[in-house]
């Protein structure tokens, strides 16, 4: 009955998360955003098992994560744009050099500040929605899947990822 309640829980959780993702240029179907709803299905089982959620606590957590998880991708955007800004101008070298590399330099470390500000951010949200123990268990989790992410792309990307 559990397992029962919790993969249901995890289809519903999953469904809500689709349509709070904003629009892909992807149309529905095209192998790219199956993938992606693969991934997020993925990370909401592994999240929910390795965290030992209960019904409860994933019905408080995963709004709190996907507006982290929102907010991450956007800082993080932002770190890549950066870093690709620098890697222009170390390529280019126009004039103006050190005052546009000075101030790429700046903005690129700023935004990784930003980064550390939305995870202090979330420290703060999650231990209002879970204990501390799960808390920490969701930070393994996190790096867990990615590790698993990782490793699976160097396989080839042929198998699934899942628990």
């Amino acid at each position: 009955m559990k397992r029962l309640l919790l993969i249901t829980l995890i289809l519903c959780l999953n469904i809500a998360a689709q349509a709070q993702m904003p629009d892909c240029p992807q149309q529905k179907g095209t192998p790219s955003n199956s993938r992606h709803e693969q991934l997020l299905s993925a990370r909401i089982a592994f999240f929910t098992t390795e965290m030992n959620l209960t019904p409860q606590e994933a019905a408080a957590f995963w709004p709190v994560y996907n507006q982290y998880w929102e907010e991450k991708e956007i800082a993080h955007k932002r770190v890549q744009r950066n870093m690709r800004a620098l890697r222009v101008i170390l390529k280019e070298k126009k004039p103006n050099y050190e005052m546009s590399l000075k101030r790429i330099m700046d903005a690129y470390i700023t935004s990784l500040s930003v980064e550390g500000i939305i995870n202090r951010k979330y420290f703060e949200e999650f231990q209002k929605v879970l204990p501390v123990e799960k808390v920490a268990a969701f930070y393994k989790a996190e790096e867990d899947f990615r590790i698993k992410l990782i490793y699976e792309l160097r396989k080839g990307g042929e198998n699934r990822v899942s628990k």
